[in-house]
């Protein structure tokens, strides 16, 4: 069974190094953003480079929009049915 990890704040920093980590791991990694849509598009070319799979998700300009989006994107980013 694939584990997904959820990295917030994964385009730069101690995100980054989470989601890379998560990903070395054998997770399948969101790399979440907020305005680094480059950087997080760079830590998901990284991780599919090395044989990882992972996808980045931008964040919403409402928090509650924001949570509902991760949590109702998550399954269609990570192929699955429930979040």
């Amino acid at each position: 069974m694939i584990k997904t990890a959820l990295v917030t704040g994964a385009s730069r920093g101690i995100g980054r190094a989470s989601a890379l980590a998560l990903a070395t791991a054998g997770a399948q990694v969101l790399v979440h953003y907020s305005r680094g849509a480059s950087e997080a598009e760079a830590v998901v070319a990284e991780i599919r480079k090395a044989g990882g799979r992972a996808d980045a998700v931008g964040r919403e300009r409402q928090l509650r929009r924001r949570e509902n989006s991760l949590l109702t994107n998550a399954p269609t980013a990570t192929g699955s049915s429930t979040p």
